[in-house]
């Protein structure tokens, strides 16, 4: 049997499955998750149900067309630290490198199926500096760079598994051949034959036909 691409990229994706790095992503999303919320609350000071008690006591007393709401719902927030940086954090703790790493890993992202606005003090809606602003310490942005670091490290985990494989089968034309140099690659092989992508031309074979003057014989 031929070692195709199809087969090659099979048997780097087994790879990968094969490094259970399933709980390991999942203990870095809900750690980045809390650490969002933690920013959060020390920018807004309160809890959500603390925030809506007062609203709620507000438009009770005053009614609702004289409401001033001290802090609005969004998508996202920035958050200021005391060195004069700041980071720009989706409000529900979701990271675009999430989705790629559980696609890679084959898994199912479930955190962010739904993802409501959630409420933040108005000034860090901005990404300049506003009166209202809290600066938060560097000892935040530590712990952000380290979660940084920990999704960067789960990238490579994957990265190394995938170039391992392609660097061993890449001049391998059989899988006959493949098992006689690497017996325990039978390990990660597809129970059946992966079929090969075929990439169809983008004009029409008349049309090419007839700018290059093949008609018929």
């Amino acid at each position: 049997m031929r070692l195709t691409n199809a087969t090659r990229s099979a048997m780097a994706d087994k790879a990968v499955a094969r490094l259970n790095l399933k709980d390991k992503l999942e203990d870095v999303i809900e750690d980045y998750i809390h650490f969002v919320e933690f920013c959060r609350k020390e920018i807004n000071e309160a809890d959500d149900y603390e925030i809506d008690a007062a609203i709620n006591e507000m438009k009770t007393e005053l009614g609702e067309r004289l409401v001033y709401d001290p802090v609005y719902r969004a998508d996202s927030f920035y958050v200021y630290f005391d060195d004069g940086s700041r980071i720009h954090l989706n409000i529900n703790g979701y990271h675009r490198d999430f989705t790629q790493l559980a696609e890679n890993i084959g898994i199912e992202l479930r955190y962010f199926k739904e993802m409501p606005a959630k409420y933040i003090v108005s000034a860090h809606r901005y990404s300049g500096f506003q009166d209202g602003c809290k600066t938060l310490s560097t000892t935040y942005l530590e712990k952000y760079e380290l979660l940084k670091l920990e999704i960067e490290a789960l990238f490579n985990k994957i990265s190394e598994a995938k170039t391992a494989v392609f660097s061993v089968t890449s001049n391998i034309k059989t899988v006959k051949k493949l098992l006689e140099v690497w017996p325990e690659a039978v390990h990660l092989l597809p129970e059946e034959e992966v079929p090969e992508k075929v990439n169809y031309p983008a004009l029409q074979i008349s049309m090419i036909n007839n700018i290059l003057n093949l008609g018929e014989a």
